[in-house]
């Protein structure tokens, strides 16, 4: 639940165990929604001492990225083989890419349903292509943050591990993410530039 405006360190989260949920999902959900995803994400950044007008502002490619990328991270963490942890990180993103690429596809170039499901049929059944087509018509650009703030997260990433080699602190790079807090990739990128100057 989202907490109010003025009382943000108050969080909750409910979790239905209803036996008709399968609930093998829920370590990567808690991950994505809680923590270290956007509750701790959110929490940590109205903890800090920004103008209060950042609050209001909302970059969601900054926002579903940083989820989606603690999402990825959990695998690694969530005590299962190491082999299973990366397939299950390479599914997660190339079913957002796949989601993603649909939907330029459907609202950018104007493809119909045979045109979506001509593409979608490579990767999954045909009642999965109705369903992920008439999904992407309700929502446009639903995956797109998700799919692109992850893939703009880890680019960063990269990029900082390359540049200072064994320097690189994954924690610092992560302080320097949630410190800058929500804002545009081009802004994010000229941040980062003068933070790997001084790093």
């Amino acid at each position: 639940l989202i907490p109010p405006f003025d009382n943000f360190d108050e969080n909750i989260i409910y979790i239905n165990n209803n036996p008709k949920y399968d609930m093998s999902g829920l370590f990567p959900t808690i991950a994505h929604e809680g923590y270290p995803g956007h509750l701790y994400q959110c929490v940590y950044f109205r903890s800090q001492d920004h103008h209060p007008i950042r609050n209001v502002f909302g970059c969601v490619g900054y926002d579903e990225g940083w989820a989606t990328y603690a999402e990825m991270y959990s695998y690694k963490i969530a005590g299962i083989d190491s082999n299973l942890a990366s397939i299950l990180q390479d599914n997660l993103i190339a079913t957002h890419c796949i989601y993603s690429r649909t939907d330029i596809g459907i609202h950018y170039e104007g493809w119909n349903y045979d045109d979506a499901k001509s593409y979608l049929s490579q990767f999954v059944s045909e009642p999965a292509c109705k369903e992920i087509y008439e999904t992407l018509l309700e929502e446009p650009a639903i995956y797109l943050p998700y799919c692109v703030g992850y893939l703009e997260i880890n680019e960063l990433k990269e990029a900082a591990q390359s540049t200072l080699n064994k320097s690189f602190n994954l924690r610092e790079f992560h302080q320097f993410l949630l410190d800058l807090g929500p804002a545009d990739f081009k802004t994010i990128d000229s941040r980062f530039q003068t933070w790997l100057k001084q790093q």
